[in-house]
């Protein structure tokens, strides 16, 4: 089923439910066509204000208890979000409308660390160099053969939590994917990975399970990256509705209280952060209201309609927000 937005609601790779017309019956935008910013500003420009889109590619209810969802699917980011109905946790970017996922950051212990035993790891590394000398390379990216300690989290198909953690260990690395090792077959098409790197870094990653394979007894795990995973407590999201881009701006609302008369400087609760494209799109798109002073509408700030203006602060790394 179709959607009906604003043109400051649509967002590029929206895709065209119908086409779109001007008043003499020419065709601006051929239905299916994938929107882009420059066909927004287009349609802005000729005084539309709403367009007609086919679904966005949605996570809609939870598969546990069927409560709504909404989250975006991972595509290049993601957050974790718990289910307020069970509590079930899914990964995906910000919701788009009315949700009832909530923020939740990921504390994992692994319930067992899983390594292979001398003779096993022998058995494995006969097996698996076999394999690369007869095989076809299919990543893009050089491999790297290093160990390293990975928490590993079995995703279902929604991206939902469907498994324990375990510690396992890598086989090899590259920029787009890994290789681990397992003492048995990861029969799940999705896995949320934490590498621990040196030096007390830490990287977080969502990957697809391209390969399992028999190596001797143990098994060669092939993983593909898909997103990048960013807690909620390091890197607060964009408060734009879909967005899920790690925020740039704090904002803050100047406006003159109506019942004091005094000039008021506080936090933007409507919408308390932005990333750097919604920011530019909030200044591009921003109207100043006739017959008022120092008074603008924006496309994503002051949704209470205060009498004032935006201001922006940039968020500093070592901040801790409240995103809930």
């Amino acid at each position: 089923m179709c959607t009906t937005v604003t043109i400051s609601e649509a967002a590029p790779g929206d895709v065209l439910a119908e086409s779109i017309y001007d008043a003499e019956t020419t065709l601006l935008l051929r239905e299916g066509v994938a929107l882009t910013n420059q066909m927004l500003d287009m349609l802005l420009t000729r005084g539309r204000e709403w367009v007609r889109i086919e679904p966005r590619d949605v996570l809609d209810d939870c598969a546990s208890c069927g409560t709504q969802l909404a989250l975006r699917k991972p595509n290049g980011v993601a957050r974790p979000w718990a289910c307020n109905g069970c509590g079930k946790v899914y990964f995906g970017k910000a919701p788009e409308s009315a949700s009832s996922a909530v923020p939740a950051d990921l504390t994992l212990e692994p319930v067992k660390k899983l390594d292979l035993t001398a003779e096993e790891e022998a058995a494995f590394n006969e097996v698996w160099e076999k394999n690369q000398r007869v095989g076809v390379e299919q990543r893009k990216h050089e491999r790297h053969a290093v160990k390293l300690p990975a928490t590993v989290l079995p995703l279902d198909g929604k991206f939902m939590i469907s498994g324990e953690p375990v510690e396992l260990t890598t086989q090899d690395i590259s920029q787009g994917g890994a290789c681990l090792r397992h003492t048995e077959a990861f029969d799940h098409p999705y896995a949320y990975i934490h590498f621990k790197l040196p030096a007390n870094r830490e990287l977080r990653m969502l990957a697809k399970v391209v390969r399992n394979r028999d190596c001797g007894g143990a098994w060669e795990i092939g993983l593909k990256y898909t997103s990048r995973v960013i807690e909620h407590s390091d890197h607060p999201p964009c408060s734009v509705a879909g967005c899920g881009a790690t925020a740039a701006y704090h904002a803050h609302l100047y406006y003159l209280d109506s019942e004091s008369g005094d000039l008021t400087f506080e936090p933007d609760d409507s919408c308390p952060q932005l990333c750097h494209e919604h920011m530019l799109e909030n200044e591009r798109l921003a109207i100043e209201r006739p017959n008022s002073i120092a008074s603008v509408r924006y496309p994503h700030t002051n949704r209470n309609g205060r009498k004032g203006v935006t201001v922006y602060h940039p968020v500093t790394r070592c901040e801790k927000l409240t995103t809930a």
